[in-house]
């Protein structure tokens, strides 16, 4: 996440990842055995359709799983788990109309089908006010958690706690079970014409190092950047509830992040496109061709203006 073309860019403090969270209790309602978590898209697919119900108007009274409610919604969590990826870092370009990616789009597409449509999940959603999130007012089935998470459950989730299960998130045929994805994550930077460059340095060494890094992530309950400390006994004895997702690390399938500086551009372009998808506005192979159109004319003008990029 911080080195682009060779160069190191700042030092991570720590960074996130998301694995799937799900309610044992609605399984067991939907006649689901409540430890056999999906594993594969299609797996998760056909729980969804059992977990979900509706009104005699078609109005949605429990949801199973929707990508776009809470954290699900962003893209970039999902398109690893189709073998699919944006973007190739060692060659900084941008990698958009793959079978792939097109496949991922296929599935939000579907999943808002099975829904009623994406209206119907908008008004489930605006059911839900001041923050109350629907995974943790039982009212959404299979929800994505952050490792952050499980430490506040006792505040946020107190009713639904006790009968959260984790899991990996699930793959498609032929992506293997345990790939993961983050892009996201605390980094210390030093601005250019800074004051004190030499005590920065060093304040950024020291809290790039194992001592802080340990510290700061058991507090935070985060994931620790340095291997040596993330993958450590130490780590792992003081942070127990993070144990599937420092598992998750260790298959070592974490798919790369967008790196290139034109990523907050690119992902506000993509969240355009995958709703003219679930909307049924675009095919998939149209929405990835616009958005290769559209984020190439921009990485050239980028490009032209910074000519030693």
């Amino acid at each position: 996440m911080i080195n682009f073309h060779g160069h190191l860019w700042g030092f991570l403090q720590e960074f996130d990842y998301y694995i799937i969270g799900y309610n044992k209790n609605l399984f067991k309602a939907a006649g689901l055995d409540p430890e056999k978590p999906p594993k594969t898209i299609a797996e998760l697919d056909a729980m969804n359709a059992k977990l979900t119900q509706k009104d005699s108007s078609g109005g949605l009274k429990q949801v199973g799983f929707c990508q776009w409610i809470g954290v699900g919604f962003d893209f970039f969590l999902w398109y690893p788990m189709f073998g699919g990826g944006f973007y190739d870092n060692a060659a900084d370009k941008f990698t958009v109309v793959t079978d792939a990616n097109a496949k991922t789009l296929d599935w939000y597409n579907s999943t808002g089908k099975l829904l009623g449509g994406p209206d119907k999940v908008t008004s489930f959603t605006n059911l839900f006010t001041g923050g109350a999130n629907p995974f943790y007012q039982e009212q959404v089935a299979i929800g994505m958690q952050g490792e952050w998470n499980p430490v506040a459950w006792p505040d946020d989730a107190p009713k639904a706690m006790d009968h959260i299960g984790l899991a990996w998130p699930p793959t498609a045929e032929g992506v293997p079970y345990g790939t993961g994805q983050t892009d996201g994550g605390n980094v210390f930077l030093l601005p250019k014409g800074t004051k004190n460059p030499q005590q920065s340095l060093d304040f950024m060494a020291f809290m790039g190092g194992p001592e802080a890094i340990l510290k700061w992530n058991v507090q935070e309950n985060n994931i620790p950047p340095v291997r040596s400390v993330a993958l450590s006994d130490e780590f792992a004895k003081a942070t127990p509830l993070q144990k599937l997702w420092i598992d998750l690390l260790k298959q070592d399938k974490m798919a790369a992040p967008v790196t290139s500086p034109l990523g907050p551009f690119f992902r506000d372009q993509l969240a355009n496109q995958v709703q003219e998808v679930i909307y049924g506005r675009k095919t998939s192979k149209q929405a990835l061709t616009d958005l290769n159109d559209t984020v190439n004319k921009e990485a050239a003008k980028f490009k032209s203006s910074h000519p030693n990029w």
